[in-house]
């Protein structure tokens, strides 16, 4: 069995087409033919599919090779382009080079072809990573300017961030009496608010932090963690997101307890809820048909398993590579930055874990989160000891 090979061909000749086929097959390959003869089928065919080659005959009734390498470059793809004749000339073969075909073989001698669809095919490989490589430092250059610029503002916003928790903390003290003491209504229809607005400001500053985190990476104090303490937690955060609109459901398995910072890990989780829930409401349906399943699990090696799944929308294979680069969204202008998950992949990262992703569309997302168990002596240290389920570092559910 060859090498696979998905080849457009440009030919009227069904002899021909054989002869091409003979050869490419005994170059080792195993060819799969779309054939077209017009400039029609041709621009048809490239955008039903994604040939590894184009093999086209210089001139047939009405088209040809010169036309369809034109109708390719305006295609704007970037497809290795092989020019097949009977006779071409100096002039005709200088013309083709020149309009970007890679190559012309003579139909009397197509024993050159499948070297030169070998040769222009890697070539096309090695062109879509310099490709890749130059996005890439595109991208590093625009997050050297974009991160200073965050850690810059993300300083300009803690200070008048400091100075408002300060005297929130202080207003607290003074109206909320202590555990046990008679609260007056007035107080009691203040206290509420206030503690959500203290939540709130813990949120920003959450943010802040994460911001200059992704600009400018730094340590964070870190605790043996309950991972469904922390799911909880972003639940409750993401509630007026969620509510009404989600069935959520908690599968709390046996996990064990994980080295790391309790807001930053719930950054991630809060993001994943929040990106799961807005996946829901993209889809047609009831709210009871709209279900986020939060699951928590051991692996076989012992690292801890959080699942974040929804029924959602589902995401598309091209777009699934994509995810995790740093201002890449498929959010409306306006919604999204693209920067949600690029901080959560470096968030995990830096705990020692993986983020996995599987989704397909029209069915729903799973984000898979692997963390390490926390370490012993974290677990000492933090006071906790581990449950009856003897996971390193568990303890049972409250």
């Amino acid at each position: 069995m060859g090498k696979p090979l998905r080849v457009l061909l440009v030919e009227d000749s069904d002899d021909d087409e054989i002869l091409i086929v003979h050869e490419l097959r005994r170059g080792g390959y195993e060819p799969v033919v779309t054939r077209t003869q017009s400039s029609r089928e041709f621009i048809a065919a490239l955008e039903e599919g994604s040939p590894d080659v184009i093999i086209s005959d210089h001139a047939i009734p009405g088209y040809g090779g010169l036309t369809a390498l034109a109708d390719l470059k305006a295609s704007g793809r970037d497809i290795p382009f092989i020019l097949v004749s009977g006779t071409v000339g100096e002039n005709v073969a200088v013309e083709a080079m020149r309009a970007g075909a890679q190559d012309y073989v003579l139909k009397g001698d197509l024993t050159r072809l499948p070297v030169a669809v070998e040769r222009e095919v890697l070539d096309c490989q090695v062109r879509a990573e310099q490709a890749r490589i130059r996005e890439r430092l595109l991208i590093s250059e625009r997050m050297v300017s974009i991160g200073t610029l965050a850690a810059g503002v993300a300083h300009e916003i803690n200070n008048p961030l400091a100075v408002a928790m300060i005297n929130l903390e202080c207003v607290l003290e003074a109206l909320v009496p202590k555990p046990g003491a008679v609260v007056s209504s007035d107080v009691a229809v203040v206290a509420e608010p206030l503690r959500d607005i203290d939540e709130a400001l813990k949120r920003i500053r959450d943010i802040v932090r994460d911001v200059k985190l992704f600009s400018r990476p730094q340590e964070s104090k870190s605790s043996a963690v309950d991972v469904r303490s922390v799911i909880d937690s972003s639940v409750r955060m993401a509630w007026s997101e969620i509510r009404h609109r989600v069935r959520v459901v908690r599968e709390f398995g046996a996990v064990p307890l994980v080295t790391a910072n309790e807001s930053r890990l719930g950054q991630v989780i809060l993001n994943m809820i929040v990106n799961a829930a807005q996946a829901l409401i993209l889809t047609e349906g009831r709210a009871d048909d709209s279900t986020l399943r939060l699951i928590t699990r051991t692996a076989e090696d012992g690292r801890a398993v959080i699942e974040v799944a929804d029924t959602g929308c589902g995401i598309s294979k091209e777009n699934l590579e994509r995810i995790f680069e740093p201002f890449f969204t498929t959010k409306p202008v306006g919604v999204g930055t693209g920067l949600g998950l690029a901080i959560c992949h470096t968030i995990v990262a830096e705990l020692g874990g993986e983020i996995e992703v599987d989704s397909e569309v029209g069915r729903g997302t799973t984000f898979r989160l692997l963390l390490p168990h926390a370490r012993a002596v974290d677990v000492i240290r933090d006071g906790r000891i581990a449950g009856d389920d003897r996971l390193p570092g568990a303890r049972p559910r409250r």
